[in-house]
């Protein structure tokens, strides 16, 4: 059939093609996560929700659904690093890692897609920590980090050490789906290095970030 070679043609390029040229300067690459297996998976689960319009007179415009709850891991490696360093290193804008990346499993010399989800904001500290960055900058929705949030006794945070970041989070200061995982990104980003720093900061608010004006900052 006609529709067989240009399906083969199709899959070649997206095999061979890994990244798009945005601008001149501006590279986005497909990112492949290489993670555990679900025993050393994370507690918290993500909700997807499927469905179907059933098209059929009998039923017409019904919308059913279903829930399929999948598990939340730590990435192990980014299969592009050497292509992210080699852009980097060329002083070009790389933008990888997109939503956590694509979840894949080695097995053998290959790699499959498997039914994950991959932090975000993990994958970013682990991209961080593979491209021995010097700092790991977090833009979120919120100027400062807080400890007692949404309490009377709300706190922002300025600047932190490992060890206090560390103490709050084992004191289940941080929101599991929303801010921890920054958190926990960021301390994993400087236990493995050395002259690093972690800054997160709400997105308007991010020259003043990088100038250390404003934001939490980890060191």
């Amino acid at each position: 059939h006609a529709e067989k070679p240009a399906r083969q043609n199709a899959a070649r390029y997206v095999k061979y093609c890994h990244f798009f040229v945005l601008s001149c300067f501006t590279f986005f690459l497909f990112s492949y996560i290489s993670h555990m297996p679900h025993e050393h998976s994370l507690p918290p689960f993500f909700p997807l929700l499927y469905g179907f319009r059933q098209t059929e007179n009998i039923y017409p415009y019904l919308f059913y659904s279903f829930l399929t709850f999948l598990q939340v891991h730590q990435p192990q490696g980014i299969i592009e690093i050497d292509s992210i360093k080699a852009l980097s290193d060329q002083g070009q804008v790389v933008i990888a890692c997109g939503g956590g990346g694509i979840p894949v499993l080695a097995q053998g010399v290959e790699l499959h897609g498997a039914s994950a989800v991959i932090e975000k904001d993990y994958a970013s500290g682990r991209m961080a920590e593979l491209l021995n960055a010097d700092v790991f900058m977090v833009l979120t929705s919120v100027e400062n980090v807080c400890v007692g949030y949404n309490t009377e006794q709300e706190s922002p945070l300025e600047h932190i050490t490992v060890a206090e970041a560390q103490k709050y989070i084992d004191e289940g200061q941080f929101e599991p789906n929303t801010m921890l995982p920054k958190i926990e990104a960021g301390v994993s980003f400087l236990e493995k290095g050395n002259g690093r720093k972690v800054i997160i900061t709400s997105i308007d608010k991010a020259l003043e970030g990088y100038l250390e004006k404003t934001g939490t900052i980890i060191e």
